[in-house]
C-alpha cells in the first residue's frame, strides 16, 4: 500500500513540475516571445526560435543590466515565420551574429543598442527601414549587408560603430538620418543617388574618413555634416549643392576646397579650425561670409572675395595666421568685429563703401604695417587696430568724427598721426602704449582729451602719460595730464588746463607753448583760474548698491558693502526671521511612547499561479487519497 502511495506521489509530483515548466515557456514558445534570456543555452549561448513563433517582441533578449541577465546569448536561429523584431529585443546583448529571417521588413529602434560583440549582421531582402539607434554601438561590427530594398536609414543608425570601415549603400535609399555614422570607422562612402540632403552630423567625428562621393542630386549639407573628419583631405562639391550649413567642415583635414556657384551663404563656422586648409575658390554669388567662417584657418594663404560678397563677419578670418594679403571688393558694406583679428595680413586696403570700422577688426595684427581707408569712414571702433605693433604710418580719411578707447593701443611702431578736423572724441587709452609715437596733430573740434588718451605703463602697472614732442590743436582744448606732461603744448589760440584734486577740478586758461605738468603751480601771469567744479567723473554712476543686504554677524554690528554680495561669517550665527520654521537637528531622533502598539506586519497575498497550483496539488492529493482507499479494498 505504502509503495503504490509513493508512486502516487512521485507522479503527482512530477506532473505537477511538468506542467510549471511548460507553462513558464510557453512565453518563448509560440506566438509573441519576451523575456527569453533565461532559455539561452548557457554552455554554447545559443537560442532555437520554435517555429511557431511569428513576432519576437520588444526587450525578449534584453540584457537590463547590460553583461549581468543576459550575457551568454552568442547566436540565435529563427524561422522564416518570424516576421517582425521589436523595439530592444537584443540590446546591450552579447549576440555575436545574426541572420534576420526574411519576413523581416523593419529594423525597429535600438533593436541591437550596446551590443558590443556584434560582428556580423545579415539582412534578408526584404527590409525597407533601419530604425532609429538601431546598430548605434555595436563597437565590434565589421561586416553588414544593405538589401536593395531598403529606403531610408534613421538617425544615429550606426553611430559608435568604430570597427565598421566599409558599408555599400544601395541606390534605393532616399534619406540617411543625422548622426546616422557619426563616431563610426568608415574610411570611404558613395551616398545613394537619391539623396538631396546630407543630414547634420552625419559623418561628425568620422576620423578614419578619407573620401567621400556625391551625386549631382545632393543640394545641402547640414550642421557639423562632416566635422572633425581628421583623414578627409580634399572633397568634390557637385554644382547640386545650393547650402553649406554651420561646421559642416569644422576641424576637418581639408587642404582646398571649391565651392559650388550655387552657394550663395558661407555660414557659421563652416571651415573653422581647418588647420591644413590653403586654399579656397569661391562662387561668383557668394555674399555673405559669415561668423567665424574660417576662424583659425592657420595654414589658409589664398583665398579670393568675389564682387558679390556684401558682408564679412564676426571672427571670420581671425587667428589666420598665414593669411598675408586678402582684396577686398568694393561691394562690401560691413565688416564685422574682429573679422581679421590676430590674422597674418601685412596691408589692407578697406573697401569705398565701409563707414565703421568694427570693434577688434585687427586687433593683434602684429604683422599689418599698411592700412589704406576708404573716404567714407566716420567710426573708428575701440580695439580697432590694438597690439598692431608693425603699424608705422596710417592716414585717416577727414570723414572719421570718432575714435574708439584703445583704438590705435600698443601700436608700438606708430611715430606719426594726424587727427583730421571732423573729429569730435577721442575715447579713453586711444594711443596708449604708442611708445615711439612723436607727434600728433589735432583738428578744430576736440574740446576733450582724456588725461589716458596718450600713455604708458611703468612696471607697476600703473599709467603715466608719454612725453609728446609736439602737440598742435587749433582751438580750445582740455587736457587733464596727471601723472606725466606732454611738452610743448604749441596753441594757435587758448589751451584750457583742468588741475583735478580730491577737493574739486580747476580750470586755467594758459598762454601759448606752455610746459604743462601736473606739478606745476600754475600763476596768474601763466594760466588765469577759470572755474571750479566738484570732481564727478562725466560717465561715473553712483556707487550706492540697491540690492546689498546688510551683513549680520553674532559679534558684529551690521555693515552695507556697496559693490560686495551679502557674505557669512563662518563662525556667525544663523538668523532667524518672524518668519522663519524652527531648526529641526538633523540628528534628532523621534521621541517614541513605551505604550505604543507594535506596527502590524503585512498580510502575504497568493499570487494567481500559486493558487492555481494549490487547487492542482489538493485535486491530485484527492485522487490519489481516493487510489489509495480503492486498492485497500481491493
Amino acid at each position: 500500500m505504502f509503495k503504490y502511495s509513493y508512486f502516487f506521489h512521485f507522479v503527482t509530483l512530477l506532473f505537477l513540475s511538468l506542467n510549471l515548466f511548460t507553462s513558464t515557456y510557453a512565453e518563448c514558445d509560440t506566438g509573441i516571445i519576451t523575456d527569453c534570456c533565461q532559455y539561452v543555452n548557457q554552455t554554447t549561448g545559443h537560442f532555437e526560435v520554435n517555429p511557431n513563433v511569428t513576432e519576437i517582441g520588444p526587450y525578449a533578449f534584453y540584457n537590463q543590466y547590460k553583461f549581468t541577465k543576459c550575457p551568454a546569448l552568442k547566436s540565435i536561429t529563427m524561422g522564416n515565420n518570424v516576421t517582425k523584431i521589436g523595439s530592444y529585443a537584443f540590446a546591450y546583448s552579447g549576440i555575436i551574429s545574426i541572420k534576420l529571417p526574411e519576413k523581416v521588413t523593419i529594423i525597429s529602434p535600438n533593436t541591437f543598442n550596446g551590443c558590443s560583440f556584434l560582428k556580423s549582421v545579415i539582412m534578408g531582402n526584404n527590409v525597407t527601414k533601419i530604425s532609429e539607434n538601431a546598430f548605434s554601438g555595436c563597437n565590434s561590427l565589421t561586416n553588414i549587408t544593405l538589401p536593395d530594398s531598403i529606403t531610408s536609414i534613421d538617425k544615429k543608425a550606426f553611430s559608435g560603430c568604430n570597427s565598421l570601415t566599409n558599408i555599400t549603400l544601395p541606390d534605393s535609399i532616399i534619406s540617411i538620418g543625422s548622426y546616422a555614422f557619426a563616431n563610426s570607422g568608415i574610411i570611404s562612402i558613395k551616398l545613394p543617388k537619391l539623396v538631396i540632403t546630407i543630414s547634420e552630423n552625419t559623418f561628425l567625428n568620422c576620423k578614419k574618413l578619407e573620401s567621400v562621393t556625391m551625386t549631382n542630386n545632393v543640394k545641402s549639407i547640414g550642421n557639423s555634416a562632416f566635422s572633425n573628419c581628421l583623414s578627409l583631405t580634399n572633397i568634390n562639391l557637385p554644382e547640386s549643392i545650393t547650402s553649406i550649413d554651420e561646421d559642416a567642415f569644422a576641424s576637418s583635414a581639408l587642404v582646398s576646397i571649391k565651392l559650388p556657384e550655387k552657394v550663395t551663404i558661407i555660414s557659421v563656422g563652416a571651415f573653422k579650425n581647418c588647420n591644413s586648409l590653403k586654399n579656397v575658390t569661391m562662387g561668383n554669388n557668394v555674399t555673405n561670409i559669415d561668423r567665424g567662417a574660417f576662424y583659425s584657418c592657420s595654414s589658409l594663404t589664398n583665398i579670393n572675395l568675389p564682387d558679390s560678397i556684401t558682408s564679412i563677419g564676426n571672427s571670420a578670418f581671425s587667428n589666420c595666421l598665414s593669411l598675408t594679403n586678402i582684396n577686398l571688393p568694393n561691394s562690401i558694406t560691413s565688416i564685422d568685429s574682429s573679422a581679421f583679428a590676430s590674422s597674418g595680413i601685412i596691408s589692407i586696403k578697406l573697401p569705398e563703401n565701409i563707414t565703421i570700422i568694427s570693434p577688434n577688426t585687427f586687433d593683434g595684427c602684429s604683422f599689418l604695417k599698411s592700412v589704406i581707408m576708404g573716404n567714407n569712414v566716420t567710426k573708428i571702433s575701440e580695439y580697432a587696430f590694438s597690439y598692431c605693433s608693425s603699424l608705422t604710418n596710417i592716414t585717416l580719411p577727414d570723414s572719421i568724427i570718432s575714435i574708439g578707447e584703445n583704438a590705435f593701443s600698443y601700436c608700438s611702431s606708430l611715430t606719426n598721426i594726424t587727427l583730421p578736423s571732423l573729429i569730435t572724441s577721442i575715447g579713453e587709452y586711444a594711443f596708449v602704449e604708442t611708445k615711439n609715437l612723436t607727434n600728433v596733430f589735432i583738428g578744430n573740434n576736440i574740446t576733450y582729451l582724456f588725461s589716458n588718451t596718450f600713455g604708458q605703463y611703468n612696471n607697476n602697472n600703473k599709467l603715466l602719460n608719454i612725453t609728446l614732442k609736439t602737440i598742435s590743436v587749433k582751438d580750445n582744448i582740455i587736457i587733464t595730464p596727471p601723472n606725466g606732461y606732454y611738452d610743448n603744448a604749441i596753441l594757435e589760440n587758448n589751451l584750457i588746463v583742468e588741475k583735478r584734486s580730491t577737493s574739486g577740478s580747476k580750470k586755467y586758461n594758459c598762454q601759448k607753448s606752455l610746459n604743462i605738468s601736473a606739478a606745476i603751480e600754475f600763476t596768474q601771469q601763466e594760466c588765469t583760474y577759470m572755474t571750479e567744479t566738484p570732481t564727478v567723473s562725466p560717465t561715473a554712476q553712483p556707487t550706492v548698491s540697491t540690492t546689498a543686504q546688510p551683513i549680520v554677524s553674532a559679534t558684529a554690528q551690521p555693515t552695507v558693502s556697496t559693490t560686495a554680495h551679502p557674505t557669512v561669517s563662518p563662525t556667525a550665527q544663523p538668523t532667524v526671521s518672524a518668519t522663519a520654521q524652527p531648526i529641526v537637528s538633523a540628528t534628532a531622533q523621534p521621541t517614541v511612547s513605551a505604550s505604543a502598539p507594535p506596527t502590524p506586519q503585512q498580510n502575504y497575498q497568493l499570487s494567481t499561479l500559486e493558487i492555481i497550483l494549490i487547487i492542482i496539488s489538493s485535486i491530485l492529493l484527492l485522487i490519489n487519497i481516493i487510489l489509495i482507499i480503492y486498492i485497500f479494498k481491493k
